[in-house]
């Protein structure tokens, strides 16, 4: 919440939505920040967790176990994590670039924005059945 404070002089109406103004390159240096830190985090999370599935299944084979139900387990582990990382990847770079190249006013940095941020929500909601 603090860093979103940052900017609050910034945000209001722009060209073609509510959103920040050019006119302070904090306010996107602040968000660009974000993004990437929020991606970082994720993504160690997420590759340690596919380490320690990784390390379990190591596990598993060494008792000798029939791990083909496990095998399957792991492979859908390891396609959700990826879907989950490239959804975000997906939709939120488009707004990085947005930020950065707002001063531009273009009408596809818009477009691509808003059509990458909802087809994360999407994305996720696939994911997720």
């Amino acid at each position: 919440l603090t860093l979103t404070l940052i900017g609050v002089k910034d945000y209001g109406p722009n060209r073609f939505w509510c959103y920040s103004a050019p006119n302070d390159p904090i306010t996107p240096l602040v968000s660009t920040l974000l993004i990437l830190s929020i991606l970082l985090v994720t993504s160690f999370c997420y590759v340690m967790t596919l380490l320690e599935v990784n390390i379990q299944q190591k596990k598993i084979q060494k008792l000798g176990s029939d791990s083909s139900g496990i095998n399957r387990i792991d492979l859908i582990v390891v396609k959700k994590i990826i879907g989950y990382v490239l959804i975000f990847i997906i939709e939120w770079i488009p707004s990085m670039i947005y930020f950065i190249t707002q001063m531009y006013d273009n009408i596809w940095i818009y477009a691509v924005s808003v059509a990458a941020i909802h087809f994360g929500g999407v994305g996720n909601a696939i994911l997720y059945t």
